[in-house]
């Protein structure tokens, strides 16, 4: 069977059938950094390649690959395309949405 989300600390990796042809390869593995903490959650392996279109991420993942946090353990991720989804949450006070803070 198939998997079709990974859920890695406040990162949702969730399959895709295609990347935007629009998309723009960009350099590196890392999919998200802690802004607070200074953590990130980074692929070892160079088979992954990153794409941006606007403030989204995907994720081509072309063979077995590790996702790695400092706080959490590592995670096998399958071969396919994914879209990154970040974990957000809500002030009930003032009403607003922002993304988690690292």
């Amino acid at each position: 069977m198939e998997t079709r989300m990974y859920r890695h600390g406040d990162c949702l990796l969730k399959r895709v059938k295609e990347i935007p042809i629009t998309a723009k390869k960009v350099k590196g593995q890392t999919i998200a950094l802690g802004e607070a903490t200074g953590h990130h959650h980074t692929f070892k392996q160079e088979s992954v390649q990153l794409y941006k279109e606007q403030d989204t991420t995907f994720i081509d993942v072309t063979e077995p690959s590790s996702l790695e946090h400092q706080e959490h353990n590592a995670l096998q991720v399958s071969p396919g395309k994914y879209v990154l989804v970040m974990e957000r949450e809500m002030n009930h006070f003032t009403e607003l949405i922002r993304q988690v803070q690292d």
